[in-house]
């Protein structure tokens, strides 16, 4: 919810990935998804997850976890 409080996002790129794929989403950060990527223009990047039901519980600390590293997951 504080991602756009501070700016006003020119692009905001939604990407779908799996809850349990975590170097899909550092290798999205590193390259064509770095927030900086596109000078003088505000790009915002956030990673849209789905969670199992049956397999939320696992994943939750590790989701917690990279969240507050990068604050970009929904």
């Amino acid at each position: 919810p504080d991602k756009c409080r501070e700016r006003a996002p020119f692009l905001v790129l939604l990407v779908v990935t799996s809850p349990q794929d975590l170097a899909a989403r550092d290798a999205v950060r590193r390259t064509w998804g770095a927030e900086g990527a596109v000078p003088g223009l505000a790009v915002l990047r956030l990673f849209l997850l789905g969670v199992h039901p049956v397999f939320g519980a696992e994943l939750r600390p590790v989701l917690q976890e990279e969240d507050e590293l990068h604050g970009d997951l929904l």
